[in-house]
């Protein structure tokens, strides 16, 4: 159960850090397209 918990929650760390990145990555090509 704990190993299930456990990769349960890197997964979703891996998850939302990739979906973080892409985001700012957009923001960051967005804000430069602007200029």
């Amino acid at each position: 159960m704990y190993y299930f918990l456990w990769l349960t929650g890197l997964i979703a760390a891996c998850m939302l850090a990739v979906v973080t990145g892409l985001w700012v990555e957009n923001f960051g090509n967005e804000k430069e397209t602007k200029k």
